[in-house]
């Protein structure tokens, strides 16, 4: 059965995070928010499902570097943290 889930990919205030994230194959990822000062994304996944991809998240500041193959990620949105003090602008990456 499919629901939405939630995952929380950032548990700090760095100003840059790369990371990866195991989601059920076939996953939709939905969008990122905040919630309790933590990132957290949510995605459609099936509860059933066994087989697992992997995704790789990157997460950064506003002003501060990105990778160089940014122009293959997909955005998933700008999160604001610490009452807005903060913004991080976060990116996925399927792999394989």
């Amino acid at each position: 059965m499919k629901k939405v889930y939630k995952y929380t990919i950032l548990r700090t205030s760095q100003s840059t995070v790369e990371d990866h994230l195991l989601l059920p194959r076939g996953a939709q990822i939905l969008s990122v928010a905040e919630q309790r000062d933590e990132i957290v994304l949510y995605a459609v996944t099936d509860n059933l499902q066994t087989e697992y991809e992997n995704y790789r998240i990157h997460i950064a500041g506003t002003g501060h570097p990105l990778p160089d193959d940014i122009d293959t990620a997909r955005f998933l949105g700008t999160v604001n943290l610490m009452e807005g003090s903060l913004m991080f602008h976060v990116y996925v990456w399927p792999l394989t």
